[in-house]
């Protein structure tokens, strides 16, 4: 939505200026497009602040809307961290998940659940992939058929329990555990792309 703002004089101009060259400097590191993105809200923000003085802006209006945005030294370094956090878990990154998941925790329930679950599935899968190379030098470590129904993945014989691909499994740990990891990376772009933004 375009905003017409009246400058009442050009020292509001300039203060608005100066703010979005800041912008544009301290974003100098990502990409354009996600820079471009970035400093199209933060601008969006204070331009609709203004337009709540019925389109005038003077000096002090424009020092308003831009201190309601907090401190440009703290939000946009986080903001710059954030991408880079979010794409290295998109590429599959462990530590990088690992510091999402962290992050989700404390900062809604949502991402919390959402980031978790994820969380877990991501060790489900490494455990799987470390049990099939250990498989290789202990051939009773593996997938477990329990008799009881479940099944269990284990380094170690399970009593009354069939082993599933005694002589196999570290091929088949390791390609589900590939194809596993594969997917969760896929949905974790996903959830990433699409999740609730938070200022």
């Amino acid at each position: 939505m375009s905003v017409d703002i009246q400058w009442v004089d050009a020292n509001a101009r300039a203060r608005f200026d100066t703010f979005i060259a800041t912008i544009e400097r301290r974003l100098a590191v990502l990409p354009a497009a996600e820079a471009a993105e970035i400093r199209a809200e933060l601008s969006a923000h204070v331009l609709d602040h203004l337009a709540e003085t019925e389109g005038a802006a003077d000096t002090t209006a424009v020092d308003a809307a831009i201190a309601r945005l907090g401190d440009l030294d703290t939000f946009l370094p986080e903001l710059v961290d954030e991408f880079r956090l979010n794409q290295s878990a998109r590429r599959g990154n462990p530590v990088a998940i690992a510091s999402m998941v962290v992050r989700g925790v404390s900062r809604s329930v949502l991402d919390a659940v959402c980031l978790g679950a994820l969380g877990l599935a991501y060790l489900f899968v490494f455990a799987t992939v470390a049990i099939a190379f250990y498989s290789l030098f202990n051939p009773d470590a593996g997938l477990w058929l329990n008799s009881g129904g479940g099944f269990t993945l284990s380094f170690e014989h399970q009593p009354n329990a069939t082993q599933a691909f005694r002589n196999t499994f570290w091929l088949v740990g390791v390609v589900l555990g590939a194809v596993a990891y594969t997917l969760l990376t896929l949905i974790l772009r996903f959830w990433l792309h699409v999740r609730p933004s938070h200022s």
